[in-house]
């Protein structure tokens, strides 16, 4: 599948993969400030932002696309950075093409399978979105807020409508999918070869996607691994702590 993507700075290159319901516009700030010392590519995701929706959703395609990808844009042993879902893709990549990935950072995500405690109510309220003609953000907004959808993740999720040539909202992920594949989504990585590379993964205080017992685990198959914590940030902490999460970023992957 022939990924779309934004593309920033020189150097050696950096993939940053995307969450669930993301897209790579998303990491544009952080994206231009990774671009002063590093070419750094962010893809959309199939079944997100501007890429081709398929009913095939799992985390072995997930990884494939990404490897065309990287071959596609002649881009080899690369650092990349993943994000909750794009965390999981990224260490699926560690266990199919170990030798691409110089040095992996993980955000706030582990290999392990995570219950479905609140797609429901989520999945609900984007189907509601969706089953309506709405010609004004607002409109989904609200519509958002009686489903009990918090004032942050509404502002996330509706960057995903976009207004199509009648001027009504839609949206550009493939929800039938992602609903469809839920489970696909939550489910663990299995992690059967070790991977020597340098690898980080960091924790927001305020998120319970980390558990004290994740690190343990993690660092059977990422030996070189290191753990760290973001204070006062939860689950989506590259917004809420760009600048800190930056550094982190460009101290980890240093300079080539």
């Amino acid at each position: 599948m022939k990924l779309s993507y934004h593309q920033y700075g020189s150097g050696y290159p950096l993939v940053i993969l995307h969450a669930l319901f993301d897209a790579g516009d998303n990491w544009r700030g952080i994206g231009h400030r990774l671009g002063e010392n590093y070419q750094v590519w962010t893809p959309d995701l199939r079944n997100h932002g501007r890429s081709p929706h398929s009913h095939i959703f799992n985390y072995k395609i997930l990884a494939q696309d990404v490897l065309e990808f990287t071959i596609r844009h002649q881009l080899k042993s690369i650092f990349l950075l993943g994000h909750s879902m794009g965390g999981k893709i990224a260490m699926q990549l560690t266990q199919t093409h170990p030798s691409l990935i110089k040095k992996l950072m993980v955000v706030d995500i582990a290999p392990r399978a995570y219950q479905q405690t609140y797609q429901t109510v989520l999945f609900d309220a984007m189907f509601a979105v969706a089953s309506r003609s709405i010609t004004e953000l607002g409109e989904a907004d609200r519509l958002l807020k009686e489903k009990r959808i918090p004032k942050r993740l509404r502002g996330f999720l509706l960057k995903n409508l976009r207004a199509d040539h009648s001027g009504f909202y839609k949206w550009r992920i493939y929800l039938d999918a992602l609903h469809q594949n839920f489970d696909r989504i939550t489910a663990n990585i299995e992690m059967d070869q070790k991977f020597d590379n340098p690898a980080l993964f960091i924790k927001g205080e305020k998120s319970d996607y980390i558990s004290e017992e994740d690190p343990i685990e993690i660092k059977k198959t990422f030996q070189k691994a290191t753990c760290t914590t973001i204070n006062g940030v939860g689950h989506w902490i590259h917004a809420e702590a760009p600048a800190e999460f930056t550094q982190i970023a460009l101290t980890f992957f240093g300079e080539i």
